[in-house]
């Protein structure tokens, strides 16, 4: 982008990034923090259909803030509005309904708008190290104490849940990635050989009530 003004952070619809630039960059980040002797929490978080319940007038006053002005506002307004859509299910055709929120993401501007939309959601998380790709969000979280790891797990979902609030979205829990090198729910523990082998201890992580 011109004016830089897309996180670093994300990777998705992107010149010269793909999912593995946001694997890369995460993984190195990771042996970083191997290397210094610690260990990280890495939570992943599956947003619910983020594409199709960005809210019009939240964008809009996202859009303002990045330097839109009157006019142009004005015609992303007119862009977004009175669009209409009906959906073949079933052997049925029902009647066109009206589109209230979301961005086309088949168009030119829609994946745009689309990271406009969510691009402060990697600044958010006390503690952390983001990698988006899309919406798809791993959090890296680095600690040499277990306890104290903890503690920043969970402040940093808390960011995460009250940024998903405040932009009228949401994130599906059930289908988090569970798999862990520890077998805990819902997030990542990586850390050395030496180090894993001596953490014994539980991580009770949770993100809006959910752990």
């Amino acid at each position: 982008m011109e004016h830089d003004l897309l996180a670093e952070a994300q990777s998705g619809f992107r010149p010269l990034h793909f999912t593995h630039t946001a694997l890369l960059e995460a993984t190195n980040w990771w042996y970083l923090n191997i290397d210094s002797g610690l260990v990280d929490g890495v939570p992943f978080l599956d947003l619910i259909k983020v594409s199709d319940t960005v809210d019009h007038q939240i964008l809009l006053q996202k859009l303002h803030l990045y330097g839109a002005d009157f006019y142009t506002l004005k015609w992303f307004r007119s862009y977004l509005t009175n669009r209409k859509q009906k959906t073949f299910v079933n052997g049925y055709m029902p009647d066109y309904c009206s589109i209230i929120c979301g961005v086309p993401l088949g168009s030119i501007l829609g994946p745009l708008l689309f990271l406009a939309y969510i691009n402060d959601l990697s600044a958010c998380p006390l503690f952390s190290v983001p990698r988006v790709y899309a919406d798809d969000t791993g959090l890296t979280i680095c600690s040499s104490d277990p306890v104290d790891l903890k503690s920043k797990l969970n402040s940093g979902l808390a960011e995460i849940q009250t940024w998903l609030q405040a932009n009228k979205l949401s994130h599906n829990t059930k289908k988090t990635k569970q798999k862990t090198i520890k077998q805990k729910n819902k997030y990542s523990i990586i850390g050395s050989h030496n180090k894993l082998l001596n953490l014994n201890y539980y991580f009770d992580v949770k993100i809006d009530e959910n752990s």
